[in-house]
């Protein structure tokens, strides 16, 4: 660290300058070139030792203010006069920063009552009950999920129910509950498409194996 005097960090508009020499209390640090020229680490181990006791702070600065009635605000705004602009810029970065926190954490905390109540909720929309947790799986097709939401991201399983005794009835995927949908969740109309592809199926294995014994 540069030896520099207290009269030429003045002049080079310095806060600090550094003598090499210890303070009363035995700091080899730099020191404040406004006022009485007092050691940097004597004051931060001042304010730590005052800012230990919060109560006993806060008690004394009260009593300050109540001796000294309308001298902080005098102060305030003499500062905020002498840079305003920078004062201004300082308190909208400050505001824009505590509300980014205050909406990200906001958002998360959301965000974790929504998941953790999610099943019940939506329970509560359709006005059943679920008798068991959502799984990984459709109980049906037994694969995961694989619809895309209107948002972009990647759908749940869906809450499956009788309409009319609104009892519920199991978790579903995309595909499957609109499946049980269009077939106004009738199981004849389902065996008959079962029995309808499997005709087809069989009817085509057979052609198969006929022109492969022909070749």
């Amino acid at each position: 660290m540069d030896i520099i005097t207290k009269q030429q960090a003045r002049d080079s508009g310095l806060l600090v300058y550094f003598t090499g020499k210890p303070c009363k209390h035995g700091h080899i640090s730099e020191r404040y070139s406004k006022g009485n020229g007092e050691c940097v680490q004597c004051c931060k181990e001042k304010s730590k030792k005052w800012y230990s006791d919060k109560e006993r702070a806060n008690i004394k600065s009260k009593n300050w203010s109540d001796k000294n009635p309308g001298r902080k605000a005098a102060a305030t705004a003499k500062h905020r006069a002498k840079d305003h602009d920078r004062v201004r810029a300082q308190g909208k970065i400050s505001d824009l920063k505590r509300r980014t926190n205050d909406r990200d954490r906001m958002n998360t905390n959301q965000r974790n009552r929504y998941f953790k109540n999610l099943d019940k909720n939506i329970g509560k929309r359709y006005g059943v009950e679920p008798t068991h947790p959502r799984p990984e799986v459709c109980e049906i097709c037994g694969k995961p999920e694989t619809a895309i939401h209107d948002k972009g991201r990647l759908r749940l399983l869906s809450l499956d129910h009788d309409h009319k005794a609104k009892e519920f009835r199991g978790w579903l995927c995309h595909c499957c509950n609109v499946g049980l949908g269009n077939y106004k969740d009738n199981p004849e109309l389902l065996r008959k498409a079962a029995d309808y592809l499997e005709n087809f199926n069989k009817n085509l294995t057979h052609t198969e194996e006929k022109d492969t014994i022909q070749v």
